[in-house]
């Protein structure tokens, strides 16, 4: 079964896809339920006319997002987030540490928040230990946290 394509324009930039003002060729489903909220129109005659001045005001939507990101950047570098958990056998945790735990912790202890597609965790963390995690602010802004797991005894 082949899906649909669409062309679109992007009105702002979308990581694995393009800059705005890209024309990117997507499938239908993915354009309808995620891009189709504010970040691309459908590619048409009247859209194409409209790309420069998308071009332009991305490009400055773009550079204010990229301050905003190194001044996050700055608050958040190296920072080390602790969570204590109950253990078993081996240092192994009972359940685990989810990325919207790391999120709602970050947001706790500083007051920053962000979308969870930033926060780079491919897995939920399973064990005692430290844990380094990217979080991609801006695609010119990536930082490193460390999240730390300690244990606590089942007694």
């Amino acid at each position: 079964m082949s899906s649909r394509k669409l062309e679109v324009i992007l009105t702002e930039g979308v990581d694995g896809l393009g800059k705005a003002g890209d024309v990117v060729n997507v499938a239908l489903g993915f354009a309808k339920n995620r891009l189709f909220n504010g970040q691309a129109v459908p590619k048409n005659k009247e859209n194409l006319r409209r790309i420069e001045s998308i071009r332009i005001r991305a490009d400055k939507v773009l550079a204010k997002q990229k301050e905003d990101a190194d001044a996050t950047a700055k608050t958040l570098h190296e920072m080390v987030f602790s969570f204590e958990k109950k253990v078993h056998d081996q240092n192994k945790l009972y359940g685990s540490v989810s990325q919207n735990e790391v999120l709602e912790k970050i947001r706790k202890e500083t007051g920053i928040e962000f979308d969870k597609h930033k926060l780079i965790m491919h897995d939920h963390i399973k064990e005692i230990g430290e844990f380094p995690f990217a979080i991609r602010l801006h695609p010119e802004v990536t930082i490193e946290i460390k999240v730390v797991v300690k244990g606590l005894s089942e007694s």
